[in-house]
């Protein structure tokens, strides 16, 4: 045969089996290509990405691995896949252009591009106003990348390359969403709009809120007038006694008591300085009434290392800034007092003015009832002013000035002569800050300021024959300096650090006494006293991931005074954290100290405080506190919070058994010694604290509604008090419960109710009682006094073994607004103490009739009360 026929029964024999294998392989191809491009079928309901993962997990045999820190596996998705491969999935569970997915054979990676980064910075402020707002949340619109503002609305937000959708959002502004093309870093303002009638429905708390509800108390300012208020006068600490964890005083003490600590153990700060008595109308209201502040901020554990010098806890407040686009107008008439606030711009968007003042008139309405012979006065007033200037636009000015007095004089003639008294306090506040934008990652403020407490008690009395007068001062003036550097390192790492200087000026007592018919006078004036106080400090907030976050501190404080030193460290310590979106967990330790001390009759807002420094003799106060809480969210409008605490402090100071604020009237001569008088007042004990404080809140739109209740126990021990053995202090207050309710049908009308009660306070009771004869001394003219006469002894067994009776009372008010084109006018009527409940202002321990027994009695004052204010707002 021909070769060619040997050919071609060879081609076909291999195009036989050439088509055979190709036929075999394509077969494997589509079987191949039929199981890659599988189909699924799954529909998805609010479930985080973590969720859907591992339910892809088990029906697709495929492992998935990405790090939790990179992907955003907590945001919620809803969608019905049908018939979609793997890919299809995948591909809108992260639509994000820096997301990239890798198979390997049964392997899916899920990782993120290593793109540039530039950082988005800038300032919030509000529309209308351009003030700064502070706390605004912003983050990217899948959460991944988060932010704050901080105190003077600073931000600094870094973003991958590209086009970013940026979230902002601030309880009771609308929600603003801006997309950024980030090719370069980008320093922004952007602009808020207030919004009063928010249509949602609920009104849910984010993450930040609720953190920031465990750790502190955030003031809604605007809600302050929402609930009922003593005479019509609105109350910022008034406010802060309806919250956990602050207890009240009696109805004559109405300080703040938190976790075991006393009034002057609270740090009290307007625009960083410091303010050391807080309150007007012998402590029946305090200085500020929410309406001219801008920020105010209560934090009770936790604490920031920024802040120092108290044990306690801090109240930080913040001014407005004023309006900087047009003229505002405040002012309300009121019972008790009136105000008026005027603020507006010196020069549009660039520097404004606020300009406070508010003033009772008591004495004014009183003067036409008194009798023939009598005056009696008594009248408060507060005036705050601040002005700001923008240098450029990354540098700032401003200048906050507070004065306020209380002055309290009686004078009565008769034919015996004349008896006048004076009693005088007040506060002086100034202080300058500069803040500075240095770049998009680095914030500075730095502060200087200047503050004064001051009091007088004048007591005289003169006739035609002789004339006694005596004249007690007392004050202390700050003079200061600080600085605070906040470093955001990234997203995810925030440092804060800073220094402060403290040039203290005690002055215990300045006694002029004139006493007899000559008019001599004798002044013993105690030589000022001045103290340095020294602290620096470094912060690091650290979110290790997206349910854990860390913030620890170091503050090291100095105290010099003459020959006397004093250091502590202070370490502070914060975990959080997130199991899921409805649950937070806080726990923290903190260390405080205060080097300054108050003598005082411990009925706050009296002139009778008088302020010394740590010495070598008396120590520091030092304090520290563990505490731990959470936060959970329940059925969306409901928020149940709690916290546990202990604390344990040393060198607690108390007076001496015997001692007391009037000895300052009686041991007059003694003063002479100077300081080492006031150490011979005073001892020094230990005081432990602990307890729990729990609250549930109800937030919808037209109702809101809160439950708080206290529960704890708070002991001292002293060497030199009640044979050393430990008792309970004189505010430990056991149960403590608020309830507070608000209702809005309408833009309109708002009702509010609230209800305290509080367990009865400890106090000390004699156990015996016994009188004595002596004979009156000669004055220094070898003047016999009064002869002989007789005195009444009491007998002390134990210390604080008495309780009084439990406080309780419910206050409503009820708010109309009405709107016209050009003004606001609010009215509001309120009564407090509804049900005229007798509550104890104080004790008097008294004789009964000629037998002679022994009882004791109640005062009670503030009985019912109806009030009724007018406000107006243009």
């Amino acid at each position: 045969m021909k070769p060619e026929f040997y050919m071609q029964v060879l081609l076909k024999s291999i195009s036989a089996k050439l088509i055979l294998l190709l036929i075999f392989i394509g077969n494997n191809f589509i079987l191949s290509a039929q199981q890659q491009i599988k189909q699924y079928n799954f529909n998805f309901k609010d479930l985080g990405i973590e969720t859907i993962l591992d339910s892809i997990e088990k029906v697709s045999a495929k492992k998935f691995y990405y790090s939790s820190t990179l992907i955003p596996i907590q945001r919620k998705i809803s969608q019905q896949f049908v018939n979609a491969s793997l890919t299809e999935i995948l591909l809108f569970l992260f639509p994000e252009p820096d997301i990239t997915i890798t198979e390997a054979e049964n392997k899916i990676i899920i990782s993120k591009k290593n793109s540039k980064k530039f950082r988005l910075s800038g300032f919030i402020k509000e529309v209308g106003s351009a003030e700064n707002l502070i706390g605004v949340s912003i983050s990217d619109i899948n959460q991944r990348h988060t932010a704050q503002t901080n105190q003077y609305g600073f931000f600094s937000l870094e973003l991958p390359e590209g086009t970013n959708k940026i979230r902002f959002s601030y309880v009771g502004y609308q929600t603003v969403y801006k997309t950024f093309e980030l090719t370069q870093n980008i320093d922004e303002t952007i602009l808020l709009q207030n919004d009063d009638e928010l249509d949602e429905l609920i009104i849910k708390a984010n993450e930040e809120e609720r953190l920031k509800s465990i750790q502190s108390i955030e003031i809604p300012l605007k809600q302050i007038g929402d609930v009922p208020a003593m005479l019509g006068e609105n109350d910022v600490i008034k406010y802060l006694s309806l919250m956990p964890g602050v207890s009240k005083g009696t109805e004559s003490n109405q300080g703040m008591f938190i976790r075991g600590g006393t009034p002057d153990q609270n740090l009290i700060m307007v625009d960083d300085a410091t303010i050391y008595s807080a309150y007007h109308l012998f402590g029946i209201n305090s200085l500020f009434s929410g309406s001219e502040l801008r920020q105010a901020e209560l934090s009770k554990g936790g604490f920031s290392a920024k802040y120092g010098g108290r044990t306690s806890s801090v109240l930080s407040m913040s001014l407005k800034d004023g309006n900087r686009e047009q003229w505002d107008v405040d002012a309300g008439l009121g019972i008790l007092a009136s105000h008026i606030q005027v603020d507006g711009p010196l020069v549009k968007n660039k520097s404004s003015i606020l300009l406070s003042a508010r003033r009772t008139y008591v004495d004014l309405l009183a003067k036409p009832f008194l009798p023939s012979g009598e005056d009696v006065a008594y009248y408060y007033y507060d005036i705050n002013s601040k002005i700001n200037l923008d240098i450029n636009s990354k540098n700032r000015l401003y200048l906050s000035i507070y004065n306020g007095n209380d002055l309290f004089r009686t004078e009565t003639s008769s034919e015996e002569g004349n008896n006048k008294s004076l009693i005088k306090w007040g506060n002086r506040a100034f202080s300058l800050r500069w803040n500075s934008q240095l770049n998009n990652k680095l914030f500075l403020n730095t502060t200087a300021y200047r503050t004064e407490y001051a009091s007088l008690i004048s007591i005289g009395f003169s006739s035609s024959s002789n004339a006694s007068d005596i004249e007690l001062k007392t004050g202390i003036i700050d003079l200061g300096l600080k600085s605070d550097l906040d470093y955001t390192y990234n997203n995810s790492h925030w440092i804060k650090t800073g220094f402060s200087i403290i040039q203290h000026q005690f002055t215990p007592s300045i006694l002029n006494i004139q006493i007899d018919e000559k008019g001599e006078m004798k002044t013993l004036q105690q030589t000022k006293i001045n103290g340095l106080e020294m602290a620096v400090y470094i912060e690091d907030k650290f979110k290790i991931n997206k349910k854990t976050e860390l913030n620890t501190g170091l503050r090291m404080n100095l105290f010099s005074m003459g020959n006397t030193q004093y250091f502590f460290p202070e370490p502070r310590i914060q975990l959080n954290l997130t199991p899921n979106k409805n649950l937070i967990i806080n726990a923290a330790y903190s260390h405080m100290t205060q080097y300054v001390n108050l003598i005082s009759t411990g009925m706050m807002g009296l002139p009778s405080e008088i302020w010394i420094p740590s010495t070598e003799k008396l120590q520091p106060q030092l304090a520290k506190q563990i505490s731990s809480g959470y936060s959970f969210q329940l059925y969306s409008f409901f928020t149940l919070s709690q916290e546990v605490y202990y604390k344990k402090s040393k060198n607690t100071t108390a007076y001496r058994q015997g001692a007391g604020f009037l000895s300052l009237l009686t041991e007059y001569n003694s003063l002479n010694s100077g300081i080492a008088y006031f150490e011979n007042m005073l001892t020094q004990g230990q005081t432990e604290a602990y307890g729990t404080e729990l609250s549930l809140k109800f937030k919808r739109k037209k109702v809101e509604s809160w439950i708080c209740y206290n529960l704890g126990k708070i002991n001292q021990q002293f060497d030199d008090l009640n044979n050393g053995n430990w008792f309970d202090a004189f505010y430990d207050r056991r149960h403590d419960f608020n309830w507070v309710g608000i209702y809005k049908p309408n833009n309109k009308l708002t009702f509010s109710l609230s209800w305290i009660y509080g367990s009865g306070f400890a106090m000390s009771l004699p156990s015996a009682n016994f009188g004595s004869f002596g004979h009156a001394p000669v004055n220094n003219s070898g003047l016999q006094l009064d002869g002989e006469y007789s005195s009444y002894h009491y007998y002390y067994k134990n210390k604080n073994n008495y309780r009084t009776a439990a406080t309780h009372r419910m206050d409503l008010a009820v708010k109309y607004l009405i709107k016209t084109k050009r003004t606001n006018q609010i009215l509001t009527l309120s009564v407090y103490n509804v049900y005229n409940r007798a509550n104890p202002f104080y004790y008097d321990i008294d004789s009964e009739g000629e037998s002679g027994k022994t009882v004791l009695k109640q005062v009670s004052f503030f009985p019912i009360l109806p009030s009724f204010s007018w406000r107006i707002l243009f």
